[in-house]
């Protein structure tokens, strides 16, 4: 039921654009709109309308510069035109510059989740599930986002890896004997991105309420997920949750958990996913904040405090939720990899500081160098 378009999406002056045009079959698309900024559409507007317009698709062009700021949310007069009708088999694509634009993403937010923002309130929209493509340039650029779900058809499309935690619960709609622990790692996936947007140093009031939301709606569902009582509706809200937690923390710029969880992953092959009940509720716990002080408990669902845990955790967890016995050993391989604990603590301790030199977002957030070498010496 996965149907994967292909990485790149084509529009070449005066030919057919390559991919698009099965895309369009696939899901029987009749109307096309484009959301954009000025500067980006002008060059390419002639071009695209007309080659749409050949594949006899009704074209209707946004153009958002003054939609909103970084940090402002949108407001009530610029939502409307974005509804798009539902019973029409509409595509959205939303061409930005070599960086997704910031409005770009609001507008992505409103689009798939079928809500709207306005001054930190969510009103629901019914059946607003429209086809998106995030694009980084009209001319032909690889896209750099795409998703597509709806209820009525029950499918779903992606090309980015950053997205595979979606795509597992999405998948998990269609395929009635879906791998559950695959299910807890994708939720875990969206608690590592949403407290990573609590992380950073930066005063991004959308982001973080955006986090806050989406960590509210994730621990909710996780718990229906661990205790094995999660159906098909709790998978569809997720799919949102996770969403909202990956647009907060591309705003947030921040990638502390993240970035713990990859250099635990890294050096003993256990999940990103999975590591995230653990790692989160240290870097909290360290951080001592009061405003996130109830999430250590609440998010350590799985109830492990050492990464030694790991292995019977996840046993026990797969015998309660029924699975066979070999899934649980493949999903914790490397636990029984004979690490010293100095040794393990040294590899990770250097992951962590190749990140702090290498990635921008590793330096902007709110834990210190000498906090990530006291929290993994915690865990492990």
């Amino acid at each position: 039921m996965l149907f994967q378009l292909p990485s790149k999406i084509y529009f070449k002056y005066g030919s057919t654009p390559v991919g698009f045009v099965d895309f369009v079959d696939e899901f029987k698309v009749t109307h096309v709109t484009i959301i954009t900024r000025q500067n980006v559409w002008t060059p390419f507007s002639k071009n695209i309308i007309k080659e749409l317009k050949n594949l006899k698709l009704a074209v209707d062009v946004r153009i958002i510069d003054n939609l909103c700021t970084p940090n402002t949310l949108v407001a009530k007069e610029y939502v409307n035109p974005f509804l798009i009708n539902p019973s029409r088999k509409s595509l959205v694509i939303a061409f930005g510059d070599h960086d997704v634009i910031t409005n770009v993403k609001l507008t992505r937010l409103m689009m798939l989740t079928g809500h709207k923002l306005t001054g930190g309130k969510s009103y629901h929209q019914n059946q607003l599930n429209p086809l998106v493509i995030m694009a980084s340039n009209p001319n032909g650029s690889e896209t750099s986002n795409v998703l597509y779900y709806h209820d009525e058809d029950k499918r779903a499309i992606a090309t980015n890896t950053g997205l595979t935690s979606i795509l597992t619960l999405a998948d998990a709609i269609y395929t009635p004997n879906h791998n559950h622990i695959e299910l807890i790692e994708a939720v875990g996936c969206g608690l590592l991105n949403s407290v990573d947007a609590l992380m950073s140093k930066e005063d991004n009031d959308f982001s973080r309420r955006t986090a806050l939301t989406s960590l509210e709606l994730l621990l909710q569902y996780s718990e229906k997920f661990v205790g094995n009582t999660a159906n098909i509706n709790f998978c569809e809200k997720t799919i949102h949750a996770n969403l909202l937690s990956g647009i907060a923390f591309n705003n947030a710029k921040s990638f502390v958990v993240n970035g713990l969880g990859e250099a635990f992953e890294e050096v003993t092959y256990l999940r990103k996913g999975l590591l995230a009940f653990l790692i989160i509720p240290a870097v909290l716990t360290n951080l001592n904040e009061k405003q996130l002080s109830h999430l250590p408990n609440s998010i350590n669902l799985i109830g492990f405090k050492k990464v030694s845990d790991f292995a019977k955790a996840i046993s026990d967890l797969g015998k309660k939720l029924g699975m066979n016995e070999k899934v649980c050993a493949s999903i914790t391989q490397g636990t029984d990899k004979s690490f010293k604990k100095e040794d393990l603590i040294n590899l990770i301790v250097k992951h962590v500081d190749m990140n702090m030199v290498n990635h921008q977002d590793f330096r902007n957030t709110k834990v210190s160098q000498e906090d990530f070498k006291s929290i993994i010496k915690n865990i492990l």
